[in-house]
C-alpha cells in the first residue's frame, strides 16, 4: 500500500503541475503548452516499451530504475531554461511514469493469492487515487509559496521514500505462477 500512496506525488501530481511550474518561472501559455504537449510524448513510447519488455525483467529493479529516472528528469526540467532540453526532460518523465505504473501494477497483483488479488489491488488503487488528488492541493500552495525547486524537492523526496518502501518490499513472482 506504501508503494500506492507514494507514487501519485510523482506520477500524476508533478506532471499535472509542469504548465503552472512554467508559467511561474515565466514561459508565455503557448510555450508552456507546446512544452506540456510535446513531452506528452512519453507515455506513448512508455507504454509501448512496457508492453514489450514487462515479461522479461525484474520487477522491482525495473520499478527503482524509474524511479532513479523520475529523480534525474525532474531535477533536469527544474533547472533547464531552454524549451528543446525542459521537452526531453519532461518527455523522459513521462515515459518513466508510464512504465512505472504498470510495473507496479502487476508487481503488487503478484503479491497476494489469486483469491484476494482483485480487491487487494483495488483497494490499493483507491489509497493512489486519493494520493492523486491530495498532491496537487498540496504541492500548488508549495509551488506558489516557495516556488518550484521547493515543490520539486517534495516530489523528489516522495521518490526517495518510494525507493526505501521497494528495497523493503518482498521480491516479486515475476515468471512464476500465483496460486
Amino acid at each position: 500500500m506504501g508503494l500506492f500512496s507514494l507514487s501519485p506525488w510523482a506520477t500524476i501530481a508533478f506532471p499535472l503541475l509542469t504548465g503552472a511550474v512554467l508559467a511561474q518561472r515565466g514561459f508565455r501559455l503557448d510555450a508552456a503548452l507546446l512544452i506540456f504537449g510535446l513531452s506528452s510524448m512519453g507515455p506513448l513510447l512508455g507504454t509501448l516499451l512496457a508492453s514489450a519488455v514487462m515479461d522479461r525483467i525484474d520487477r522491482r529493479l525495473a520499478m527503482a530504475t524509474c524511479i532513479v529516472a523520475m529523480l534525474a528528469c525532474g531535477a533536469a526540467f527544474n533547472f533547464s531554461t531552454g524549451t528543446a532540453s525542459l521537452i526531453v526532460a519532461m518527455a523522459l518523465f513521462n515515459l518513466a511514469v508510464s512504465l512505472y505504473v504498470p510495473l507496479l501494477t502487476v508487481y503488487s497483483a503478484e503479491l497476494f493469492p489469486t483469491r484476494q488479488r482483485a480487491s487487494a489491488t483495488s483497494i490499493a488503487w483507491s489509497i493512489n487515487r486519493l494520493g492523486g488528488a491530495l498532491g496537487p492541493l498540496l504541492l500548488v500552495p508549495t509551488l506558489r509559496g516557495a516556488g518550484p525547486a521547493v515543490m520539486f524537492a517534495v516530489v523528489a523526496a516522495s521518490l526517495v521514500a518510494t525507493l526505501g518502501v521497494l528495497a523493503a518490499s518482498p521480491r516479486g513472482l515475476e515468471r512464476q505462477t500465483v496460486s
